[in-house]
Order: C-alpha cells, then structure tokens, then sequence
C-alpha cells in the first residue's frame, strides 16, 4: 500500500477535495497502482455476481460515473418494485437501456422514479401510496432515511430530527444532565421538536432557555465529566464530550499527551501472561490515550520485560527437574516495526529474544483491549511470520478473498478443519489436552476463482498449531498454504467433501518442508 504518510499537507488537501477519483490518480501516477488493476477493479464493481447494492457502488460513482452510475440506476429499479413503487422490472430496464436522455452520471432515486412516471410504469397514487408505507417501515433507521430522503425530504427531515431528538436526550440523561423522570416527560412529549435540537449542543441550549436545566448546573456537570476522562477516559464519553466542549476534549487529550510523556507514567493496569519461544499468546493491558504506542516504547519494553519474568517463574520448577537454571539469562534487542493498521488501531512489531546467548526472532502486536477492558492497549505475542504477512511491508491486502471475503473464509476454513479434528480419533488425542483453537488465523492471497456449479476456489494461508509437529521437537506453528473449494448452502460458505484432502495435502507440504536438510515452506 502506499505511504500516505510521506504526502505533504498540501497534497492531503487536494486529494481529500478532489475524492476517491483524485486519490485513485494519486496512486496510480505514483506506481502504486496500474490502469490494467482499475479496469480490473471496474469490472468486479459492475459484475451482477457481486451482488453488490446501490448504495455500496454510489461510494465509488466518482471512479467510473456513466459506467456505475447505470448499474446503480439497474439496481435501483429493483428496489422500488421492492418497495411497491413500480410493477414492471424487466419492462423498465429494457426502457433504460434503450434511453440516451436520463443521465446515468446523476443516479439520483428521485430523478429514476420521476422518469418511471413519465415512461409509465407508475402513477402519483401508487407512489404516494408506496412512499407512505416505505417511511412508516424505516422511520426509526436513520441510515435508511437518509438513503431514501430525497423522495420527500420534509417528511424524512422531520423524523430525523425526531431519531435525533430520542438520541441526544437519552444521552444527556446518560452522562447526568437531566434526571431520568425528565428523560421520560421529554422523550413522551407531544409538543413540536425545535430544529436547534438537531445537536447535542443545540438541544443542551434549548433545555436551558427553557429551564430543564440551569447554565450553571450544565457548566458544573460539563467539568465534572471532563476532569473524570483525565483518570479513566471513556470513548463514548469523549464522543459526548466533543459536540458539546469540543475545546475540553483538547485539553483532555493535551493532559494525557503530557502524562504520556512525562517520567512518572502510568502503571500497567493487569497483566496475563503466556510466553513462549514461538508459541506465544500473552496479553498485558496498557494505558495510552491517542494511538498504539510504538514498538520501542519504554512501556511496551517494560511490558515484555514482565512477561518474560511471568512465564520464567511458570516454568522454573520444570527447568530446575532438566537440570538447567530456574531463570536463564535473557535480553530483548532489535525491536522495530513492521506495520501500522490505522483502522484497527494496531501496531505489528518485531523483537529478537536473546537467551543464553541464543536468538529467536519474535513477534507481536500491539492493540486495543478486548471490549469491557476499557480504553487500554493489549500486547499479545505472536509468531513473527503471523506478523509479518498480515502487517509487513509486503502484507497480503486485506480486501483479498472476492467474492466471498477475509471473514466468510475464516469462518468456513475453521469450520472445516474442525469437523476434520473430530472425526479423527487420533487427532482427538493430539489436541485433547490443549483447549486452545489449532487455527491461530485464515487469510486469503488471492482473489477466488469461479468453478462450474456455483463453486469457488480460494487460495489461503492457514496458521496452525500442527500437534505432531510438536511431538516430533517443531515449533508447532506452522503456516499452510492451501487451495480450498467452497459451496453455498443456506446462505453461507462452507468446505466441500474435497477439504479433507486439500487440507492434509498442505499439512503434508509443510511437514516436509520442515523436515532437517530441507528448506523452509515458502511465505
């Protein structure tokens, strides 16, 4: 991917002004991509078997607009039949390849239903009809209000003043504006919504012209809350926070930049610790305010630090009976990163365990915690090829796997090799004493293939916790490189009757390619 990090301010600017289309240009004049992988790309967008909606392919109208603006308008038709606006599909898509006149570069759903009308696949009364019941289904989705808006834009503006009114309120009774007896009067009233309601903060100075709330009781609770983010920051109370005192969250976010900084840093929250030489699984939660702190932080360093002693005293009793020392001597050097992911927030990073005087490489990640932990950092352990192909400077994009995608493989991959596990009586036994699941992780490599039958074949890299590779003195961890035939059924992706053998064959691969004498399995 490119580094958008290396762009200037300036170039940032136009390409957030000029769109998807300028960023698409930025990429491919800097070699990051290819006009071969957009026409490519293009195709995908407008093929019927990726069963995409109009309302995912209007993010990408500006790349293509004639070409995607008359899928969207195709797509669009069969919506308002769905919704009772027009009877004939089949009779107004013929019409609509057969008229140069309406513009597909403006697929607007209201300039589509006004030409219906006039090529006389519908008439006022139905669309009125159609449309009433159409709000009366989505009134309490905004998102769907806001996609069909234009139909009637009064009618829609007014509900989603009323989605917003609900919202705010029950959020100033949340975080202790008003009581919750004033939540209910206010969420029962009949009296009309004001339009300043619309926000949080013009529905927090609307109750204080009327008297729900005094400017002195607001301005006290608004401190409260903000000085409580400095010891235990809470994300949906920032959120909160920044639409009404956008400039306190400035200073909470100042305040903690300072403490992060500053030589009495905040101590580890909770630490739960597994260390290992490749089979690693720890976690250690951490406190930082703004991103992942970087590989080298002196508390990532620290955090390692307590892991290592965490998992020495485990497993001291059990050296100390083979003779060796209860703690070897150790060190961590040449900690660096491997990648960043901004929408997950995570960091991926390499270390090299150094003990009595052997070097393993490792690697780990660096993320938020789990839900319910509140707004710490973990650090979880993982092999340094795990790493390296999901967050390296040659990872495997994330969006491989088309048309089924990155999750739906996962699912049916583990799926699979779990049916595998327990019709084995020996593969029972290998894995009865470990509770832990053999599939550390599915990613695709590839883009699926369409076989005959509605069948897909799909190329994936499988990290698994082989048990006989660790009976035989391996790691362990090994990662597969297969190619699995998936079928629909129910709705889902699943393996077929040929995953038994396309798994073993690249088990057998990488056991091999284990093998002494022999190279590694290729990454």
């Amino acid at each position: 991917m490119a580094d958008l990090q290396a762009v200037s301010p300036e170039q940032k600017a136009v390409l957030q002004q000029g769109g998807i289309r300028a960023v698409l240009d930025w990429l491919i004049d800097h070699l990051y991509c290819s006009r071969d992988a957009e026409a490519a790309a293009l195709d995908r967008l407008l093929d019927p078997a990726e069963e995409l909606n109009s309302k995912q392919l209007l993010a990408f109208l500006p790349i293509a607009p004639q070409q995607i603006g008359r899928r969207i308008q195709w797509l669009s038709l069969a919506e308002l039949q769905g919704e009772g606006f027009l009877d004939d599909l089949e009779g107004a898509r013929q019409r609509l390849q057969q008229d140069a006149q309406l513009s597909s570069a403006d697929p607007s759903v209201r300039k589509l239903l006004d030409w219906a009308q006039q090529q006389g696949f519908t008439d006022q009364d139905r669309i009125t009809a159609a449309l009433s019941r159409l709000l009366a289904r989505i009134q309490d989705d905004e998102e769907a209000l806001l996609y069909w808006r234009e139909l009637d834009p009064a009618a829609v503006d007014a509900m989603l003043l009323r989605l917003r009114w609900q919202a705010g309120v029950n959020q100033l009774s949340q975080f202790g504006y008003i009581e919750p007896a004033q939540r209910k009067a206010l969420i029962a009233s009949s009296e009309p919504i004001p339009a300043q309601a619309a926000t949080l903060a013009g529905l927090l100075a609307w109750l204080q012209e009327q008297g729900g709330i005094s400017a002195a009781a607001c301005t006290e609770r608004t401190r409260e809350l903000c000085l409580a983010q400095r010891d235990t920051p809470n994300l949906r109370a920032l959120e909160f926070l920044a639409e009404i005192a956008p400039q306190g969250v400035e200073e909470i976010v100042q305040f903690h930049e300072l403490r992060r900084h500053s030589e009495s840093r905040r101590a580890l929250l909770n630490t739960v610790a597994f260390f290992a030489l490749l089979v690693i699984g720890g976690l250690i939660y951490l406190f930082w305010p703004v991103r992942a702190p970087s590989c080298d932080d002196s508390d990532t360093k620290a955090t390692l630090e307590k892991m290592w002693f965490t998992t020495s005293v485990q497993t001291s009793t059990q050296r100390l009976l083979q003779g060796d020392k209860a703690i070897p001597s150790h060190s961590f050097k040449d900690m660096g990163e491997l990648g960043y992911d901004e929408e997950s927030d995570t960091r991926a990073c390499k270390v090299t365990l150094v003990m009595d005087g052997e070097p393993s490489p490792l690697g780990f990640l660096i993320h938020p915690a789990d839900k319910g932990d509140g707004d710490n950092y973990q650090v979880q352990m993982r092999p340094l090829e795990y790493v390296t192909v999901r967050f390296g400077k040659n990872a495997y994009a994330r969006d491989l796997g088309q048309p089924l995608g990155a999750a739906a493989l996962d699912t049916a991959v583990r799926d699979g090799i779990q049916q595998i596990n327990e019709s084995s009586t020996a593969l029972r036994r290998l894995h009865q004493d470990d509770a832990e699941d053999p599939v550390l992780g599915v990613l695709p490599t590839a883009n699926c293939s369409k076989l005959a039958g509605g069948l897909q074949s799909c190329a994936v890299l499988i990290d698994y916790d082989d048990a006989l590779q660790s009976l035989v003195g391996g790691s362990g961890l090994v990662q597969l490189h297969a190619k699995v035939t998936l079928q629909q059924s129910a709705g889902q992706w699943r393996v077929t009757e040929h995953f038994a053998e396309e798994f073993a064959k690249a088990l057998l691969e990488t056991r091999m390619a284990h093998l002494p004498g022999k190279s590694a399995a290729p990454k």
